[in-house]
């Protein structure tokens, strides 16, 4: 905006130009242009990590319920339409039968469902040493262990150059999870090896 003076000297303001207007609407449409694709990758991203930060809360949860209430709890997992859940209804003792109480079961029973374009790539087992099953169970005992596990998730975003993998491991001594990223080429080098371990076995 620039100041201009009159015939009597007076100030007055002058507005900004179309043109000046059209400039600025074109340095900010350049640089959304270079902004959005890192906004959507970051976006992107953030839904894998927010899955496996769910997995992880009731991972941790189903651990303490076991050790508090000296049950058996078991966390179940559908391979196949990538949703997975917790059963309390056979441990309505140990919640009690309080109103809040019942209602923090429910919302804890209720099936997660994985995010859009994230997916279980693979799940392994004490009890499925394959991850062909398509329905995986890891229970938490009382004395704070568990079912050992790996859960392999998956992010199958479109137009994603290649896919990006985490990968949540639960301790079969503590119940404990422990969360890394994974490559694909070093996923593909642990299935070698786990293939070749299970054939020495044999």
């Amino acid at each position: 905006m620039e100041i201009v003076r009159g015939r009597l000297g007076m100030a007055i303001q002058r507005g900004v130009t179309f043109i000046e207007l059209v400039i600025v609407v074109m340095i900010l449409s350049i640089l959304l242009l270079f902004a959005v694709p890192n906004m959507r990758g970051v976006y992107e991203r953030n839904k894998l990590v927010s899955a496996s930060r769910q997995i992880i809360s009731l991972i941790r949860y189903a651990r303490a319920e076991a050790i508090t209430g000296e049950r058996e709890i078991e966390l179940t997992f559908d391979v196949e339409r990538n949703k997975y859940w917790l059963d309390l209804k056979k441990f309505d003792r140990i919640l009690g039968s309080g109103d809040r109480k019942t209602e923090r079961r429910e919302l804890i029973e209720q099936e997660n469902s994985l995010p859009q374009f994230v997916y279980f790539n693979k799940i392994t087992t004490e009890d499925d040493e394959e991850g062909q099953e398509k329905t995986d169970v890891i229970t938490f005992y009382p004395d704070g262990s568990a079912t050992g596990a790996s859960i392999v998730l998956v992010n199958k975003t479109p137009r994603k150059k290649s896919p990006e993998y985490l990968v949540i491991e639960v301790s079969h001594a503590t119940a404990l999870p422990n969360v890394y990223q994974m490559s694909p080429e070093e996923l593909d080098k642990m299935r070698e090896e786990s293939a070749t371990d299970g054939t020495n076995n044999e």
